[in-house]
């Protein structure tokens, strides 16, 4: 999930103008804690618009109206993002943790940042003294106007209690990108399965790789630190075994890749291209590793190695380029595309509840969620009746409401697409996924026709509580706006699928006017609480996860 949403922040949105102000270098690691023993930290700014990723800003800049969608997602955005500082560890109970702290030259939306990280299902937790999201197990919090913190819940709540404290670079200024670990119990497990001759390295106390991309060159140094001189000795000649044994197996890929492409190979013009860029690769890395010379400073090692840009991207658009296109931006730019329209499905629905709330301050209860003849028979959807409260009052009084929604007069009406009731990710319809439920201790009931409506449910009699008990579901069916298709509740059958086809989860509209996101793996019977107005059980704290 992590990677993902750094491929969509990277993504999103791209800009070249000067930051107005400046946060401190490493600022962003006084958030850390003190029992983090992975940590690292990213001179964003100067690395995304440096020559590293030039193609790819120039790439992303032809995006078009695409692009101009994707900025306007993130807060803050690409050109706002000062520093990026992190860390991981365990907690007392072995679980792992994580917080990432973001600096910005501009104030921060901390509603677009929760939306950005966190997703469309992410919701504000009340705390006076600190802006905070929760969504998935994950959280965000607003420590200050142009910082965020994002991160296990139990990490980003300590963070805000602790406050902000002065950073402890070890080394982590250097670059624009730095890493550094610090020995664990995670570490030596790892360290204890490394086969001699190499034995000797993996007992270093410390690691830290630092990366810096300054005109046509890119540097990478890795510094190794280690308890007392003897075991620095050890790393050492650990290295020297490991570049001669490094030879053969450069020469045994080579050959592999020559016989593959020798005569009578079976290989495609694609397959050929692909082995030829092997064999460039091989020679590139034998080159850079046969430079490779080791520095010593007290306890520690350290070596760096240096690569063209150039021979990174290839010609403007080379393997690191391509990597870069296939695997962030396209799938960053569906997943906005998703984003946007979950929003603008989160809009409709949010609508649709003020409408009803607008509808109970006037007619003294909400509506029926079928309008009936007197003889029982079903003519219409509550839809009809919210029509004023959506700005569409003209269609309410040309409607019959003693006719079903099918009759020579009502049926234009009814075919008529209204977009509040569209679904965005379909075509414009007269269809709806919009639904409510019915009967059986749901919020809704049936009512009788007349020009003022009313009888059901008041918002007063919600026992359960606005913020438990919901109000309207995004349903797997579409139903014509106006035909009185609602869902039945029997909190002894099972429920009709929720979500849109494909999706993992399910937007609702709550009583209390807020719209959030469910997975559709919810447990029935926390599903069942959730439509029951009044059952008097309580929810599980974790329902939405």
């Amino acid at each position: 999930m992590i990677m993902r949403q750094w491929a969509l922040a990277i993504a999103l949105s791209l800009g070249i103008g000067m930051a107005s102000a400046q946060a401190a270098p490493g600022e962003a690691l006084g958030w850390l804690p003190e029992e983090a023993v992975a940590s690292f930290r990213i001179d964003f700014k100067n690395l995304w618009r440096g020559p590293l990723m030039a193609d790819s800003r120039r790439l992303i800049q032809k995006g078009g109206a695409a692009y101009a969608l994707l900025q306007l997602q993130m807060s803050p955005r690409l050109d706002e993002i000062e520093e990026i500082g992190g860390g991981a560890w365990l907690d007392a109970d072995g679980s792992p943790a994580f917080l990432v702290a973001i600096t910005g030259s501009q104030p921060i939306d901390g509603f677009k940042a929760a939306f950005t990280y966190l997703g469309p299902s992410a919701r504000p937790l009340p705390d006076g003294s600190l802006k905070m999201w929760e969504s998935g197990g994950f959280m965000l919090a607003q420590p200050a106007e142009k910082e965020i913190l994002f991160g296990t819940p139990a990490a980003v709540k300590a963070a805000g209690a602790r406050k902000k404290g002065p950073p402890k670079s070890e080394g982590l200024l250097e670059g624009q990108f730095a890493l550094r670990l610090n020995r664990n119990p995670m570490i030596d497990a790892l360290a204890a399965t490394v086969p001699e001759p190499f034995g000797p390295l993996a007992a270093a106390k410390s690691a830290r790789l630092v990366m810096n991309a300054s005109g046509p060159q890119i540097d990478v140094s890795l510094f190794l630190g280690y308890a007392d001189g003897k075991d620095t000795e050890k790393a050492l000649e650990a290295v020297k075994e490991a570049k001669k044994l490094a030879k053969p197996q450069f020469e045994q890929g080579r050959a592999q890749i020559r016989r593959e492409l020798g005569p009578g190979a079976q290989s495609d013009i694609a397959q050929h291209f692909g082995m030829v860029m092997g064999l460039g690769w091989l020679n590139m890395m034998e080159k850079s590793v046969n430079s490779i010379e080791i520095q010593r400073q007290g306890t520690e090692i350290s070596t760096s190695m240096k690569a063209d840009i150039a021979d990174l991207n290839g010609f403007g658009v080379g393997p690191l380029q391509v990597g870069i296109v296939a695997g962030m931006l396209l799938p960053a730019v569906q997943k906005v595309r998703e984003a946007a329209n979950r929003s603008s499905s989160m809009n409709n629905m949010k609508m649709l509840g003020l409408a009803l709330y607008n509808y109970e301050a006037s007619m003294g209860s909400l509506p029926p969620a079928v309008v009936t003849d007197k003889n029982g028979k079903p003519l219409y959807s509550w839809r009809v009746l919210i029509l004023p409260y959506i700005e569409q009052d003209a269609v309410y009084r040309a409607w019959k409401l003693d006719e079903p929604w099918d009759s020579p007069n009502n049926r234009r009406l009814s075919d008529l697409v209204i977009k509040t009731f569209c679904e965005p990710t379909e075509p414009p319809t007269n269809k709806t996924h919009y639904r409510v439920f019915l009967g059986n201790g749901a919020l809704f009931n049936t009512g009788l026709a007349g020009n003022r409506v009313g009888g059901g449910t008041r918002i007063a009699e919600i026992v359960d509580g606005t913020s438990n008990t919901i109000m309207i579901a995004q349903t797997r069916d579409s139903v014509p706006w106006a035909a009185p298709d609602e869902i039945t509740y029997d909190p002894k059958k099972p429920l009709p699928a929720l979500g849109l086809t494909g999706a993992g989860t399910f937007l609702a509209t709550f009583a209390d006017g807020s719209v959030r996101g469910l997975k559709t793996t919810i447990k029935p019977q926390t599903l069942h609480l959730l439509i029951q107005k009044a059952d008097g059980q309580p929810l599980p704290d974790d329902f939405d996860k």
